[in-house]
């Protein structure tokens, strides 16, 4: 599978990652410090994955357009790996590249912006404090499939793994801000509903990066096992 991020917010880059690191099994995720001088070694790098057996992440930052200078086909190729996830940190590249350009053909970017937009925290509040599918229901049609959809998938996986936290009492838990941890104790999940929730949360992440279909069906539907 192929993920681009962009975009201004630092943080929220950083976070997107963070969530997606915490869903592979320890080892099997790699950080590649990428220019054009390694640039072969890496494509190497990505061709020979498929033999260490588990399902891989490899994340990269290039500095320059020219770091990660790819064919369309190579990218392709990667997309449809399932055994691979390669996030590219597209933040330093100037989106009027043609690398940048050919990137943005393979796969869509999910833009992370400083201009805040709180209808992912609303909908997530809506599922976690409220309990109310149907308000989730509706605030999700309002979010930008392109650009929204995996923020709202992150704070979904926050929210799951701050209700696990409060019921496990761990380290996690005591770490966490006093408000969100009064957030949290409002949550009605069952621990059986919070780890089956984290299977689908994961089926549904994999379904919406290689299945070409809605989107937004995906999300409703798994929305819908709040309440099932």
């Amino acid at each position: 599978m192929l993920t681009l991020v962009s975009g201004d917010d630092e943080l929220q880059i950083l976070n997107y990652i963070k969530s997606r690191k915490k869903t592979f099994k320890a080892g099997s995720v790699s950080e590649y410090t990428l220019d054009k001088n390694t640039l072969s070694s890496f494509i190497d790098f990505l061709n020979a994955s498929s033999l260490f057996g588990d399902k891989r992440l490899v994340v990269v930052k290039p500095r320059s357009a020219s770091d990660i200078d790819l064919k369309e086909d190579f990218l392709l190729q990667v997309k449809s790996r399932m055994e691979l996830e390669l996030i590219v940190d597209l933040s330093l590249i100037n989106k009027n590249t043609a690398v940048y350009k050919t990137l943005k053909k393979a796969s869509s970017p999910i833009e992370f912006s400083k201009k805040r937009d709180y209808t992912g925290f609303n909908i997530s509040d809506s599922l976690f404090i409220k309990g109310s599918v149907a308000e989730a229901l509706r605030l999700l049609n309002s979010i930008d499939y392109e650009s929204e959809l995996f923020q709202l998938t992150g704070m979904i996986h926050t929210g799951l793994r701050n209700t696990l936290s409060m019921m496990y009492k761990n380290d996690a838990w005591d770490s966490l801000h006093p408000f969100v941890k009064k957030k949290t104790g409002y949550s009605r999940l069952s621990e059986e509903r919070v780890l089956e929730l984290y299977k689908l949360l994961f089926k549904l992440d994999v379904d919406l990066k290689s299945k070409n279909v809605s989107k937004r069906g995906l999300m409703q539907d798994f929305m819908l096992y709040f309440n099932a």
